[in-house]
């Protein structure tokens, strides 16, 4: 192993950080003691593994040290805290959202230290937050939600380890300034507006100045869900945020603009670097654009004073780096894909491009970046699946990749040239910038709408995810030493893989909760799923898709909700007004928020069932509520989605 990574010393090291992070994370405490005793034998036997202790210790204490406690107790009454926001504001719908870190809150009477970080939500019309600055918020203490479905994101472990142990809501009448000094980057966040007002002056309302603003200035609050199904379904959900590729563009232009300056190493690298991380800063030095601006100045510094670098070396020092600085970083999967594509493009572009040659230029090229495209998605689309349970068809995304990309890096060119010139306010440039969007949206939206070009439902576990990198580990081990022994791990490490997956069987079920103060429920029934409700498409993609994916759904078919269903040996009814059964053998009363919880006093009729409320009602509602029966009562909209299971399910939703 050493004489593998001699050449690769930052390799060796990154390896030795991460086992450290995943071991702070996820090893139980009695683990501890044994694993540090059998580091240290080995030390014994292997010094050259002291090193690797080394490092490992240094990450675990790192990672303990960067772990913030949040100290939030949630109770139903409005709380008093002081915040000071971290971070520039990010415009919702209606309201500012941003992340204030904890300064104090009133309890009992008195005033107490505050720590860790809150999600703050404030509504729209109150003034715009400002970074750095301090603010005294009333509102109701909230936890981050749970996810509604198996298989959907866990925010609450997400936002724990960040430090972040709560959300809460105010109004504008209750949302005061305390002074405070500002961010010392404000002026960056004053030039980011200055380039927002120039191009709203030059780009007609719509769907172009939304991805312009998204695209140069990491603003992209105002793009609509169905625009970021387009540009997911082509693969081009990445230009939609400020990242290594707008980064890369501008490094290049930057490095053609100050080539005069190469003589003077010094003045060259300190330009670039002044005019790249400024660009960071006023994009909001959001992770995309600190990842990629932190690479680029890693080749910059080796190409401007000349030092001998290896690509992978070099990828895996600015990983390191950004590692040490926060660990988190780790568990965050634009983190992932960024480095997972630029490995990809470092260790397959160029064999991929030798593989086949012409005589004719155009074909080259074509050919070249086809190649660019296959060898980023190398490495990243088990990941793009992992996370997103869908993935662009190859067809399509192949066949289009090389228009893409030249149209968007015109368009990306044409975009920088007019930002830099937007002083002497050029009218034609900014006519020019909006053909450039015209077209490019003309094609992938003509693709995206008529072809769907996009294959849902896919699921990839943790298990799978991980054999597929060690079989790519195994593959480049045996060509370049050709040992059969090699082969025969791959095989046995797939056939372990696959022999669970012989044995599934499908769970059949159902699932009920609210949406938008509406009931929705979703049946499972094999391969087989009927979405019952009104439900929005985005909420469908981000809490509801995860579930069927893991699942195994292959089809899915929207239906509009009955009042009464029978699932099981369940019989659901619908109540929009207060009523008495008008069926027997109701099982479960789902109470919608209208007429009928004015008065709760007809759920007298109702003993045998149980209780689902699609909104809690008032203290003084459930207390009508004292001395009646139920078979229990349910809030949905403050839990998990109740879940359902039949015990022997047809292979077809049976709801009426």
């Amino acid at each position: 192993m050493h004489s593998f990574f001699s050449p690769f010393p930052y390799v060796r090291l990154l390896i030795y950080w991460i086992a450290g992070t995943l071991m702070a994370c996820y090893c139980p405490l009695w683990a501890w003691a044994p694993l540090a005793t059998c580091g240290l034998c080995i030390c014994l036997i292997q010094s050259e593994f002291l090193l690797a202790l080394a490092f490992i210790t240094l990450s675990v204490f790192r990672y303990g040290q960067l772990k913030i406690p949040c100290a939030l107790a949630y109770d139903l009454s409005t709380r008093a805290c002081v915040i000071q926001v971290d971070g520039q504001p990010v415009e919702k719908a209606n309201t500012w959202s941003v992340m204030g870190k904890a300064i104090a809150l009133r309890d009992q009477g008195a005033w107490i230290a505050g720590s860790g970080f809150w999600k703050v939500y404030v509504d729209k019309t109150a003034p715009v937050p400002k970074a750095g600055a301090r603010y005294l918020i009333s509102g109701y203490l909230n936890p981050i939600a749970a996810p509604l479905f198996p298989g959907g994101m866990d925010w609450p472990v997400y936002y724990a380890q960040r430090g972040v142990g709560g959300q809460i809501y105010a109004k504008k009448d209750y949302w005061l300034p305390l002074g405070g000094s500002a961010s010392t980057w404000d002026w960056l966040n004053q030039g980011r507006k200055y380039f927002q007002l120039a191009l709203r002056r030059a780009l007609p309302v719509g769907v172009n100045r939304d991805v312009a603003e998204a695209m140069f200035l990491g603003v992209s609050s105002s793009i609509d869900f169905e625009t970021m199904q387009r540009y997911a379904s082509l693969g081009a959900i990445h230009i939609l945020s400020v990242s290594g590729l707008h980064v890369g563009f501008l490094y290049v232009g930057l490095a053609f603009i100050f080539g005069f300056l190469r003589r003077w190493p010094w003045m060259h690298f300190f330009m670039i670097m002044l005019f790249l991380w400024a660009y960071a800063g006023m994009t909001g030095f959001s992770g995309p654009v600190l990842r990629s601006a932190w690479m680029f100045s890693i080749v910059l510094g080796a190409r401007s004073f000349r030092l001998n670098h290896h690509p992978v070396n070099t990828l895996a020092f600015s990983c390191l780096v950004l590692l040490v600085w926060d660990p988190h970083y780790l568990f965050q999967a634009g983190f992932q894909l960024s480095y997972m594509a630029v490995l990809g493009l470092i260790l397959f572009q160029g064999w991929l491009t030798n593989m086949v040659t012409s005589r004719f230029w155009i074909c080259n090229q074509l050919w070249e970046v086809t190649c660019v495209a296959i060898a980023a998605q190398a490495l990243t689309w088990p990941l793009v699946i992992f996370y997103f349970h869908q993935y662009p068809n190859p067809v399509h995304f192949f066949l289009l990749n090389p228009l893409l990309i030249l149209i968007s890096s015109i368009t990306l060119g044409v975009g920088f040239v007019f930002l830099a010139l937007s002083p002497l306010a050029i009218s034609w440039l900014g006519d020019l910038l909006e053909l450039c969007f015209t077209c490019f949206h003309g094609l992938l939206f003509f693709v995206a709408d008529y072809f769907h070009p996009v294959i849902p439902l896919l699921q990839l576990d943790f298990t799978m995810l991980g054999a597929y990198y060690l079989s790519i580990i195994l593959v480049g081990l045996w060509w370049r030493f050709r040992k059969v022994s090699l082969l025969i791990s791959l095989s046995i490490l797939w056939i372990a893989i696959s022999v669970p997956r012989w044995f599934w069987a499908p769970a059949d079920g159902m699932f009920v909760t609210v949406h938008q103060a509406q009931v929705v429920s979703i049946q499972v029934a094999g391969t087989h799923a009927a979405l019952y409700g009104a439900m929005s498409p985005a909420w469908v993609q981000s809490n509801v898709i995860p579930m069927l994916a893991q699942r195994r759904v292959q089809d899915t078919i929207s239906r509009k909700l009955p009042q009464a269903w029978s699932f099981g040996e369940h019989t659901f009814y619908v109540a929009h007004e207060p009523c008495k059964p008008r069926m027997a053998g109701i099982t479960d009363l789902i109470i919608e928020p209208s007429k009928s919880s004015r008065d709760l006093r007809w759920l007298q009729f109702w003993p045998h069932a149980h209780w689902y409320f699609v909104r809690r009602p008032s203290a003084y509602r459930l207390g009508q509520l004292r001395g009646f029966r139920s078979k229990g009562i349910t809030f949905l909209g403050e839990v998990p989605a109740v879940y359902i299971k039949k015990k022997a399910a047809r292979r077809q939703p049976e709801m009426y």
